[in-house]
């Protein structure tokens, strides 16, 4: 999706291949995550998923979400955090919900990206940027893997949060609250036989953004 408009941004996430992931390490990740599902009727359990997960080269990049089903709403109990979103957030948030601890802003774009993980039982890939401080822009990768334990239903998430900031004279920071995430692309990543290909125009902004960082 291209996320420009927040209306879209908050009902409809489209369906691409897994090679639309641009970190090196976030799709080997993911790799490895498709060829545990396929081993699996439904979901795979994350305790099958640690070796792959010790091997991440980064693990200040991971976090970990029970799912918690509230009537009809989904939340995310944050049981291992990193360090990147602890840094973004400039907080602890271990033990806290995300709804809880993300400024209502970035909860309202991130919401329907942890649902579609959940409802579809398939990873979901976003890039967005944001300004931290004045004179840096910040591009965030987020890749969100779902996991099951012998259920029907996603109970864990797995988050894989890398970030790169590169120098732009013209950006201006404004308080955490007013931060508001300017995404340049977002899906479901689809198992192989069910995908169906992004727009090019997500695709290539995604693609500017980093021609920029290299």
């Amino acid at each position: 999706m291209s996320i420009a408009t927040a209306t879209r941004a908050e009902t409809e996430l489209d369906r691409v291949y897994p090679w639309v992931v641009k970190s090196r390490r976030q799709s080997e990740l993911l790799n490895a995550w498709l060829e545990c599902r396929s081993h699996h009727s439904g979901l795979p359990a994350f305790s099958d998923f640690a070796d792959a997960t010790q091997r991440y080269p980064d693990q200040d990049e991971l976090t970990v979400y029970k799912i918690v089903h509230e009537a009809d709403t989904l939340r995310y109990l944050i049981v291992k955090e990193s360090v990147g979103f602890q840094k973004i957030l400039g907080r602890a948030s271990t033990g806290r919900f995300l709804d809880e601890v993300l400024p209502p802003l970035s909860w309202r774009t991130a919401q329907p990206t942890f649902d579609a993980c959940v409802r579809q039982q398939l990873p979901v890939y976003i890039a967005f940027s944001f300004v931290e401080r004045d004179g840096e822009n910040t591009l965030c990768e987020r890749l969100l893997l779902p996991f099951g334990a012998q259920t029907a239903e996603a109970t864990t998430i797995l988050s894989a949060f890398k970030t790169t900031t590169w120098k732009d004279p013209t950006a201006r920071a404004t308080e955490l609250d007013a931060r508001e995430p300017r995404y340049s692309f977002g899906a479901v990543i689809a198992l192989l036989d069910d995908a169906r290909p992004a727009f090019s125009s997500d695709l290539d902004g995604l693609g500017q953004a980093n021609r920029k960082l290299r």
